[in-house]
């Protein structure tokens, strides 16, 4: 028995698939009825910034219902006294949602001003962005300026030390090699080559691979006891 071959099935939203001509077209119905309005009008709702519910406590459609023309229009319309279409408060209702989203109308320009809680919370976000951008740069410049103080005077006290034989140990707290590693490494070696690779290379230099002498250097000599 001659079977030919046949290739794999096809799922594209053909007529055969669906069901037939009628079947497509009652999709195609269904997109032009249901999800077209719906895709093209995501953006477009009644009174969206409630204007007209402030002011006249109903809905666009108990507006219009009551005797207003989706045509007419207003010279001052509510507080902000502005120029508005009835159609401009109530776009989907009058079917107008293509027209509304390039002309929304003066009176939802106006309506647009930053309430205070988007102030506060742009507030907000403004001193985050400052923190961030500014204040940690400033912290961290500041800090390391106080590890160079910090590491100089205590170089010069263990300097001393070591000369009068009284007890020095190398520096072993991992967190200060962590955060202010050259100035670690400068406080014991001073300007030595582990500083310049810590410095200029490798800031966790000292964490993994700075083996450190048990007298503190000056000028790549340690500093010993005087006898």
């Amino acid at each position: 028995v001659h079977c030919p071959l046949r290739g794999p099935p096809s799922f594209a939203f053909s007529p055969r698939i669906m069901g037939g001509p009628r079947a497509a077209v009652v999709a195609a119905g269904f997109w032009l009825l249901v999800l077209a309005p719906a895709v093209s009008g995501r953006f477009c709702k009644d009174d969206p910034k409630g204007l007209l519910r402030d002011q006249t406590w109903q809905t666009c459609k108990q507006y219009v219902s009551g005797g207003q023309q989706c045509t007419d229009y207003f010279h001052a319309f509510g507080p902000q006294g502005c120029s508005t279409y009835v159609w401009q408060l109530c776009p989907r209702y009058c079917n107008e949602c293509d027209t509304w989203e390039n002309n929304p109308g003066e009176c939802y320009l106006e309506y647009e001003d930053i309430s205070d809680e988007e102030a506060a919370a742009g507030t907000v976000f403004t001193l985050i962005w400052c923190c961030c951008c500014c204040g940690i740069p400033i912290g961290a410049v500041c800090g390391s300026i106080c590890a160079w103080v910090y590491a100089h005077n205590q170089r010069q006290q263990v300097l001393q030390d070591a000369r009068s034989g009284r007890p020095v140990k190398p520096p072993d707290n991992v967190c200060a090699m962590f955060w202010c590693g050259p100035a670690v490494v400068y406080y014991w070696e001073g300007c030595s080559t582990n500083f310049l690779i810590t410095c200029c290379l490798f800031q966790w230099y000292p964490l993994c691979c700075w083996n450190k002498t048990p007298f503190p250097m000056e000028n790549g000599v340690m500093v010993q006891p005087m006898t």
